[in-house]
């Protein structure tokens, strides 16, 4: 997380944060959803940059620290580089 010196390790999202109405219950992920993180893994790989995420963040199952899980993410352009989608 920029400017704090804190960081969060990156997960598939597990749960949605919108709800469905009709059936009263959380509404289910899409599938672009539950491959945002993979896909962003994979452009990664390409070198690093800055990106946002936007996600659940939750506490880590051994209570060590905070998963972001990953529903969808955009990079952020530096001036005068080209981005990537």
């Amino acid at each position: 997380m920029e400017g704090t010196g804190e960081t969060v390790a990156l997960a598939p999202a597990e749960r949605s944060v919108s709800w469905d109405a009709a059936r009263k219950r959380p509404r289910k992920l899409s599938g672009e959803e539950r491959s945002a993180r993979s896909r962003l893994e994979s452009q990664w790989r390409e070198g690093p940059d800055r990106v946002e995420v936007v996600g659940c963040l939750v506490e880590s199952t051994d209570k060590e620290g905070y998963l972001l899980e990953v529903r969808s993410f955009k990079w952020i352009r530096s001036a005068g580089k080209s981005g990537r989608e």
